[in-house]
């Protein structure tokens, strides 16, 4: 559902395009900032110390690196 994913992501992130692809050809919506661009993107994963990215707020949940199986399994949990 829309809201249910964001991305968090850097400009040189090859996973990160990855990612954004995978999700775009799948239909499944999400929103995206960009570390670098947007202070609150940088503050956000900055609070989530996470080592890189991209990182998924999968329904508030954090998914870092991007796995499609994880994403679904993810997805298909209730809530």
């Amino acid at each position: 559902r829309p809201g249910d994913i964001r991305m968090l992501s850097s400009v040189t992130c090859h996973y990160c395009t990855q990612a954004r692809l995978w999700l775009q050809a799948q239909q499944v919506p999400f929103t995206e900032c960009f570390i670098e661009r947007d202070a609150a993107c940088d503050a956000q994963f900055r609070a989530l110390m996470q080592p890189g990215t991209p990182v998924l707020l999968v329904r508030g949940q954090v998914q870092l690196g991007f796995s499609p199986q994880q994403l679904r399994d993810r997805l298909a949990q209730p809530g």
